[in-house]
């Protein structure tokens, strides 16, 4: 291809030469535009018309090279794109509820529920998108950019069938069979790619590499935990003695037993909360986690990956900054119980990460502490798993697989 362009600017070069000559020393600039507009003329010289012909030829050549380039089988081979057994699952699934086919209508009824509303076409080659009015719909514009960039970015490397889409980007990702979820059950949802890794993962790739380069100089002998009070919604109750916080299902928080436990083994862990969300009296509530010795300042990645471990904990969803503690090079105990991202069931317990409720988290760091080799073998399997695993490529590759067998279902009426 790239021989094709040279021959291009290598003929386009001598044609304008030609006609230059012939127009008595007309300025470079003047005969390019003549060449320009008397291209369609045919009383130029019969060598300018050949070398005019070989170029139009060889253009044609690299538009059919850059279309070529642009199929499904030219991506493929150029992420080495591999199978993705959980879509495929999850097309089975999908099928076996709506017998193989998704119509236009449905999308636009899902993308007009508030807790989706928004809805993308592919037409052309080109993107556009809806967003429905409704209570949520700031929250789906704040999250939207990243997708537009993610989706724009994909269709600037293949072409894509037209198609419309429902993608629900919220928390917990509610909505029918045929929307594309960001969390939700693996082989069975449509899982979109998470808010987590919505820069194809670039981010925390280069945390990785930035701290596989630049070890802790120090590094504190606890696990390490920070996050807001999300996973509930907290009503002050100033007469309550107790004011342990709920989940919506009324349990106990998971963050606020994490926390709480720092309090009993700080040797163990340092916890806390760095801010108080989702509750009708903010400032009280804040007050009594002070009191308690439950809020810790903010720590950045920067800080938190010179602890002996980090421990990931449910919020209304499961944290952004997965992708990023696995960065850390030391070892994840992850506290879930709520829905998944599509990547999450590829980790391998006691290999890429530690499970642990709160119940379990004070064996689960004691083991760590006293297995030292298991702490860092874990930590850098965590490490590896984030560059192998969650590579651009990859990333690429799972989301054009995802909206092309999508289009194969897809039905304008």
């Amino acid at each position: 291809m790239y021989f094709s362009y040279a021959l291009i600017i290598l003929l386009h070069t001598h044609t304008s030469g030609l006609i230059l000559r012939q127009a008595n020393e007309v300025p470079m600039s003047d005969a390019a535009c003549a060449f320009e507009a008397e291209a369609s003329e045919d009383s130029r010289s019969p060598i300018a018309k050949a070398f005019r012909g070989m170029r139009d030829k060889i253009l044609s050549v690299a538009q059919w090279e850059f279309a070529i380039s642009r199929t499904s089988e030219a991506f493929e081979s150029r992420h080495q794109c591999g199978p993705e057994p959980t879509l495929d699952a999850a097309f089975a699934s999908l099928d076996a509820k709506i017998g193989g086919s998704i119509n236009r209508e449905d999308v636009i009824k899902a993308s007009r529920n508030e807790s989706i509303g928004l809805r993308f076409v592919v037409r052309d080659g080109v993107l556009s998108h809806y967003v429905s009015r409704g209570r949520k719909e700031a929250m789906v514009r704040a999250r939207l950019p990243a997708y537009v960039s993610l989706l724009n970015d994909l269709l600037s490397e293949v072409e894509l069938p037209d198609m419309e889409f429902a993608v629900s980007l919220l928390d917990r990702s509610p909505g029918s069979a045929h929307v594309f979820k960001t969390e939700g059950d693996p082989g069975k949802d449509l899982l979109f790619i998470p808010r987590s890794l919505s820069d194809w993962g670039r981010a925390a790739r280069s945390l990785a590499e930035k701290y596989a380069r630049e070890p802790c100089t120090r590094q504190h002998p606890q696990a390490v935990f920070r996050g807001a009070t999300t996973g509930g919604r907290h009503v002050w109750n100033a007469s309550a003695s107790d004011r342990p916080l709920r989940a919506f299902d009324g349990s106990q928080l998971p963050r606020f037993d994490v926390v709480a436990l720092s309090n009993e083994r700080p040797d163990l862990l340092d916890a806390g909360f760095t801010e108080v969300v989702q509750s009708n009296e903010p400032k009280f509530l804040k007050q009594s986690l002070h009191a308690q010795g439950m809020m810790r300042g903010f720590l950045s990645d920067d800080e938190q990956r010179c602890f002996a471990a980090a421990v990931v904990v449910d919020g209304n969803s499961m944290p952004d900054r997965f992708p990023r503690q696995l960065a850390y090079g030391v070892p994840v105990v992850l506290v879930h119980r709520q829905s998944d991202e599509f990547w999450y069931k590829e980790l391998r317990p006691g290999v890429h990460y530690l499970p642990a409720t709160p119940g379990t988290l004070v064996e689960v760091l004691e083991k760590l502490r006293g297995k030292p080799e298991l702490a860092r073998c874990i930590g850098a399997n965590g490490r590896r798993f984030l560059i192998d695993h969650l590579n651009e490529n990859r990333l690429k590759c799972y989301l054009h697989r995802l909206l092309t067998e999508y289009s194969k279902r897809y039905k304008e009426s």
